[in-house]
């Protein structure tokens, strides 16, 4: 029997299986890297609620802020405000307020007084606006009658 006489028996296509979709959560999980999944993990494991954003090119954890911390700080940057001199302006206090916030809920990397100034300038204020999202701030509601 030549070739050309040999029964043709047709041959299964390999199915291309379609590809799988991802979370927003597990996608961001997939782009960390190993220490930064390390990091959600030994927090979440901690019972910590963790909170990522992405700010320029780059993850970082952070966590919400809890109301008796809130008020602590506000405590202590009412202290600050009352001993600070008269040339420290309005905008130098927020500046410091937000670094409290941060210095306080950045989990990965950690962001605290002896190294915050190695971050991108940006870095401070808006981790710091994603916390007090995160923790319920500046939320748009509509409440409902029931």
């Amino acid at each position: 029997m030549t070739e050309a006489e040999a029964p043709q028996v047709p041959v299964e296509q390999k199915q291309d299986k379609p590809p799988v979709k991802l979370t927003f959560e597990q996608q961001i999980l997939k782009d960390m890297n190993g220490e930064q999944r390390k990091a959600v993990e030994a927090f979440k494991s901690q019972g910590v609620g963790v909170n990522v954003i992405p700010i320029a090119g780059e993850y970082y954890l952070y966590r919400t802020i809890k109301r008796s911390e809130w008020r602590e700080l506000q405590h202590d940057q009412a202290q600050r405000a009352a001993a600070s001199e008269e040339n420290t302006t309005q905008q130098q206090l927020q500046g410091m307020w937000e670094e409290a916030v941060v210095f306080r809920c950045s989990l990965f990397p950690q962001i605290r007084p002896e190294n915050y100034m190695q971050f991108d300038a940006g870095v401070i204020s808006t981790m710091h606006d994603a916390i007090l999202f995160s923790s319920g701030f500046n939320q748009e509601t509509v409440p409902v009658k029931l």
